[in-house]
């Protein structure tokens, strides 16, 4: 519904039962850098997506919603860090 405020709010108060699938955790995160980038947090919203490559790599690479994340995050960066760029570079974004 693009209310990232409301998704931050509701994903502060939920926690994710223990026996969840990586896949579903991982698209968890995907989804809350999404609200985090909606909500104006940028750099929560990289730190999200960070977590979600660690639980689920694969999926975290090819999908198409971090590809579309990471490219609004480089496009509203003035100045590049290392870690934006390096996980741009890493799902084939060309910069």
């Amino acid at each position: 519904m693009l209310d990232g405020t409301e998704a931050v709010k509701r994903a502060s108060q939920f926690e994710l039962p223990a026996d969840t699938p990586r896949e579903r955790v991982g698209h968890h995160w995907i989804d809350l850098a999404r609200g985090q980038l909606y909500h104006g947090d940028r750099r929560q919203a990289l730190v999200a997506l960070q977590k979600a490559r660690r639980i689920a790599p694969s999926q975290t690479r090819y999908h198409p919603m971090v590809h579309e994340t990471i490219r609004v995050l480089v496009h509203h960066e003035h100045r590049r860090s290392d870690t934006l760029s390096g996980f741009a570079r890493w799902i084939g974004l060309k910069l």
